[in-house]
C-alpha cells in the first residue's frame, strides 16, 4: 500500500497483499496480546456460533483503516495500534463476518463533541503535550491533526452504530471506541473523548428518549462514563472491573480479584446479567484487555 507519512518520522508502509501476517500463530489461529496463540479447538465453536448469529440479523460493522493510532510508541506503553486492523482481518478471514457487512466511518463533528466535553477540554487536547498525557507517549511523537481523525473517524462510529441498532432493531459493532474514561472536563488512560456519552447526547439531540444501559466490560471501571451521566436516570451502569477504584455512584461494578480465571469471570458475568435489564438502547464495552496476559488488565 501506499506510505503515509508522519510529521517527524519516516514513511509506514501497510503489508503488502500476500505478505505474511505476523498477527498469526503458525498454526493459523491469532495471537493474544501477550503473543501467546489461542487453541484452535476453543475458537471453532466460537466462530460457529458467531457466523450463525450474524447470518440472522442485520449486523453492521464500522472499521476504518484510520483506526490504527498515529503513534510510534503504542506498543511499547501496551496499546496494540493496529488491533481494528487485526479484528476486522480476523472477522473476514475466518468467514464470521461478510465483507458487505463492514462500513466506513464518518468523522464527528466537535458541535457534537462539545454537547458532552467542554470547550477548554476540546481546546486543550489540540495541543501535542495534552494528548500525549492522555497516551502516555512523547509529545514529539504527537501529530494532533493525525490523532483527531482516528478519534472523530471512532466517535462516528459509535453513533453511527447506535443509530442502526435504534433503526433496524439489530446489533452493531465498532472496532474502535469505548473510550470510558473520558470525563466532560478530563480525559485520560488512552481516552481522551468519551464516544459512548458523545453518542447518547447526539442521539438525545435528534429525539431519542428511551432509557439507555452500557454493559462495560472493560477490566477498568466506568469512572468517565459514571461522570458524563452522574445526574441522568435514563442511563444505567453495569461493569465487571479487575481493579479497585472506589465507589462509583450509580454504577452496578463488580471488582475481580487479579488473575481471576475464565470460570470466575464468566460466573460473575452471568450474575450481572441476571440482575441487568435491557434498555432500549444498550451499549457493550468490550475491552481486550480482560484477555490473560494483557499488561494494563491483571485478569
Amino acid at each position: 500500500g501506499p506510505p503515509s507519512r508522519r510529521r517527524g518520522g519516516p514513511p509506514v508502509r501497510q503489508p503488502r497483499p500476500g505478505a505474511p501476517r505476523p498477527w498469526r500463530s503458525a498454526s493459523g489461529a491469532p495471537r493474544r496480546p501477550d503473543g501467546g496463540g489461542l487453541a484452535v479447538s476453543r475458537l471453532g465453536p466460537l466462530r460457529a456460533a458467531a457466523r450463525r448469529w450474524i447470518g440472522r440479523v442485520d449486523a453492521g460493522v464500522w472499521y476504518s483503516p484510520h483506526y490504527r493510532l498515529p503513534l510510534a510508541s503504542a506498543e511499547a506503553v501496551g496499546i496494540d495500534s493496529r488491533r481494528a486492523d487485526l479484528a476486522a482481518e480476523y472477522l473476514l478471514e475466518a468467514g464470521i463476518l461478510p465483507r458487505h457487512a463492514l462500513r466506513a466511518p464518518e468523522r464527528i463533528g466537535y458541535d457534537a463533541l462539545g454537547r458532552v466535553h467542554t470547550r477548554e477540554l476540546l481546546e486543550r487536547l489540540q495541543e501535542p503535550a495534552a494528548l500525549a498525557e492522555v497516551f502516555a507517549v512523547d509529545p514529539s511523537e504527537v501529530v494532533p491533526e493525525e490523532l483527531w481523525v482516528t478519534l472523530r473517524l471512532a466517535c462516528g462510529a459509535t453513533l453511527a452504530a447506535a443509530r442502526h441498532a435504534l433503526r433496524r432493531a439489530s446489533p452493531a459493532l465498532n472496532l474502535l471506541g469505548g473510550f470510558h474514561h473520558a470525563t466532560p472536563t478530563l480525559g485520560g488512560g488512552f481516552c481522551p473523548v468519551n464516544d459512548v456519552a458523545v453518542a447518547i447526547a447526539a442521539l438525545r439531540s435528534e429525539g431519542f428518549a428511551g432509557d439507555v444501559a452500557v454493559l462495560d466490560l472493560d477490566a477498568h471501571p466506568p469512572d468517565g462514563i459514571a461522570a458524563c451521566f452522574a445526574n441522568d436516570r435514563s442511563v444505567r451502569i453495569a461493569s465487571i472491573s479487575a481493579v479497585d477504584w472506589g465507589p462509583l455512584p450509580g454504577v452496578d461494578e463488580t471488582v475481580l480479584p487479579p488473575g481471576a480465571g475464565d470460570g470466575e469471570y464468566l460466573s460473575a458475568l452471568r450474575r450481572l446479567l441476571a440482575r441487568f435489564t435491557p434498555a432500549a438502547l444498550n451499549f457493550v464495552i468490550a475491552g481486550g484487555d480482560v484477555l490473560a496476559g494483557d499488561r494494563h488488565g491483571g485478569l
